[in-house]
């Protein structure tokens, strides 16, 4: 293994500029962040959010101010951390 030096890490970016798709690659980090740019669309394709129990719903009701309706949205909120 090789020592991390300045010289080193001048290679290390001489190599990427060489690559005209690591400026996509950057591009995408920096704007939207590591975890966005890292997310793999395919495995929400592959895997969608289709529910095959309908269940039986009472009458609405209105909450009026209860703040009710922050409890039930954050019950039905989709996880955001994947494995």
């Amino acid at each position: 293994m090789k020592a991390l030096t300045l010289d080193r890490l001048r290679e290390f970016s001489e190599m990427f500029v060489q690559d005209p798709v690591n400026r996509i690659r950057m591009n995408a980090v920096v704007k939207s962040g590591l975890s966005a740019a890292a997310t793999n669309q395919q495995e929400d394709i592959d895997n969608p959010m289709i529910f095959s129990t309908e269940l039986k719903t009472g009458k609405v009701t209105s909450q009026n101010s209860s703040g009710r309706c922050w409890l039930f949205a954050g019950l039905n909120t989709r996880c955001a951390s994947k494995s």
